[in-house]
């Protein structure tokens, strides 16, 4: 039996998404694996349902906010380190503070 397969309306409309965005995904090679039958994207009925299991669950929107970063962005484990011309400097300043400070003049 031939797997039903669902256009970008479909989808769009089924997981409140944008077509814009899912079409994003599609380039940049994120979101829901698709097929393409001459020049349109079609989305297997099972993979729909699989991207829609392996989404995260959650009891309440606090538990959404607090993985997210300013301007509600998830939150990136690099955004904790700093900029790498923050840390050669900090790491020059420290080099400079461990010199003893020469002798005052008299």
């Amino acid at each position: 039996m031939v797997e039903r397969l669902l256009t970008e309306d479909d989808v769009s409309a089924l997981i409140g998404r944008a077509v814009p965005t899912l079409q994003k995904d599609r380039v940049y090679g994120t979101g829901i694996p698709f097929v393409k039958i001459g020049r349109k994207a079609f989305y297997r009925e099972t993979d729909v349902d699989a991207y829609l299991a392996a989404l995260p669950a959650h009891r309440s929107t606090s538990e959404v906010t607090a993985r997210r970063g300013a301007g509600g962005r998830p939150r990136n484990p690099r955004d904790d380190q700093p900029s790498p011309i923050v840390a050669a400097w900090t790491r020059t300043r420290s080099r400079d503070d461990d010199q003893p400070d020469p002798p005052a003049a008299a």
